[in-house]
């Protein structure tokens, strides 16, 4: 035991030597692979290193989306503790280097290791004391991808690190201990070293480690078994200097195939401030909810849009859009969705949800106005309209227009000229598709059950089964919460009993 420790704190000088004397070899910079060197980082990254590295792009194409470049290290030189919330994938292409991800002991890199990094994973990577170092830096989901830079490893980690010395390179028993608690010292840091490693004060320092003028040992790295372990540094030397931080969500293989299919890999916000909320409502949404029922899923995200409109959700509707473009909305479709809801939930409550399109088709390229879909005049609008009506719900509009007080027969009229001659009879979208958007419309405004169910008789007379609205029902629940969901279900029983 003994002499493994002395073996230990010898490496630890000995990197620290070989760092002095690298210090005064490091002027030009030294090209270890076939990739060119590149220039010195600017000022703009050069902050984020202990010593001089060198940075050639290797991409240029932007369209591709694939920025690489090679990044060559002089011989001690690495980067601070970060993170890259699209992930990033490193080639070994020259030398020897060291990466370490947080909690984990370092990595020796030679060429031809390849390094994968998880979205918003802390790590480090430079190169070894004693040698250049090279790499390829492949950034992944460049759409999304920032860089979030964190404390700076200071030079008794790296020894400690370089020297795979596992008291140091541990996991931290937390990764949330203060930052300037985190943030000790190269003295103190090196002061936990030489209290992890003490000896009994019967133990003779060889002579290798006298106190001689040859070689003076810094105080912080006498042997003296009084010196306690800092409370900054107890088991919290690899914890890079951040704020506390949860754990990333953690979804199934079908949440995360799903959040894939509509977002291409574009991660919400709230996955770094909130990921217990996300893990659990993505692993029941994208996982759960979703293997209920058949539909496709274009009428799924299209039923969402609609509901997200009826329940005023802005910034759900704005994620939830772009979803529905990439899984092959039209932004016709997109667009009638919004005109659709304007009778039912009204101009006021609509407005926003245009222009949320508006910009979101313009980003995408799209121009405005769309093609027009209206179907009718304003000499033909009443009577489209009715025949709309009474397609969908039948002779029960005469009856309704017969029974309406005479004072009242206006908005019978606007019904049928307006609601179905102006909205409904539009192109863009069928009957069938209309008919779920109403019903997630009203599921989700709640206090409409009236015409709740008279839309689930329309549902079902232009050929929306009862598996489909309850499909429907349960694809909205996430978005529209229980109450309404019950609400709607009980209607649905109501019209359609069980056992028919």
């Amino acid at each position: 035991m003994k002499q493994l420790l002395l073996i230990i704190a010898a490496a630890l000088l000995a990197a620290g030597t070989c760092n002095r004397i690298n210090a005064r070899n490091m002027e030009k910079p030294k090209k270890i692979s076939v990739f060119p060197v590149g220039d010195k980082l600017p000022e703009t990254f050069s902050k984020y290193f202990v010593g001089q590295a060198y940075l050639a792009r290797l991409t240029r194409n932007g369209a591709l989306n694939c920025p690489i470049s090679n990044v060559t290290f002089e011989p001690g030189c690495r980067n601070n503790w970060h993170s890259h919330t699209g992930g990033q994938i490193l080639v070994a292409v020259g030398g020897r280097g060291y990466y370490q991800a947080e909690g984990e002991p370092a990595r020796e890199l030679l060429p031809g290791d390849v390094v994968e990094i998880a979205p918003d994973a802390a790590h480090w990577h430079g190169a070894a004391p004693d040698s250049w170092f090279s790499h390829l830096a492949i950034e992944t989901n460049p759409q999304i991808n920032r860089n979030t830079w964190l404390g700076p490893v200071d030079d008794a980690h790296y020894s400690a690190a370089t020297a795979g010395i596992a008291a140091i390179a541990s996991t931290p028993a937390s990764a949330t201990a203060p930052a300037a608690g985190i943030a000790a010292t190269a003295e103190s840091s090196v002061a936990a070293v030489s209290a992890a490693m003490s000896m009994s004060s019967a133990a003779p320092i060889p002579a290798a480690m006298s106190m001689s003028s040859a070689a003076p040992i810094p105080a912080a790295m006498s042997m003296s078994s009084a010196a306690p372990i800092p409370a900054a540094m107890s088991m919290s030397a690899t914890a890079p200097l951040s704020s506390a931080k949860s754990a990333a969500p953690r979804l199934r293989a079908a949440a995360v195939e799903t959040r894939a299919q509509l977002f291409s890999g574009c991660e919400s916000e709230l996955a770094a401030t909130d990921p217990e909320l996300i893990e659990i409502f993505d692993n029941f949404t994208f996982a759960e909810v979703l293997g209920y029922g058949d539909l496709d899923v274009k009428t799924r995200m299209m039923c969402i849009l609609a509901s997200c409109i009826a329940g005023a959700a802005q910034t759900e509707f704005r994620t939830m859009l772009e979803g529905a473009l990439n899984v092959g909305v039209t932004p016709v479709e997109a667009k009638e969705v919004v005109y659709q809801a304007v009778p039912y939930v009204g101009m006021a409550r609509t407005v926003d949800f245009v222009h949320i399109v508006n910009g979101v088709l313009t980003a995408r390229g799209v121009a405005l106005p769309l093609e027009g879909q209206s179907a009718t005049s304003p000499e033909t609008r009443f009577e489209k309209g009715l025949a709309v009506q009474k397609a969908i719900f039948g002779e029960r509009i005469d009856a309704m227009r017969a029974a309406a007080p005479e004072n009242q027969q206006h908005i019978q009229d606007y019904l049928s000229a307006n609601c179905f001659g102006d909205y409904v009879s539009r192109g863009g979208l069928d009957a069938k598709v209309r008919e779920l958007l109403t019903f997630s419309m009203l599921l989700t405004l709640g206090g409409c059950e009236p015409q709740l169910r008279g839309h689930i008789q329309g549902n079902l007379n232009v050929g929306n089964d009862k598996r489909t609205l309850l499909a429907v029902v349960t694809q909205l629940l996430p978005y529209a919460g229980y109450p309404r969901t019950l609400n709607a279900i009980a209607c649905l029983n109501e019209a359609i009993p069980e056992n028919e």
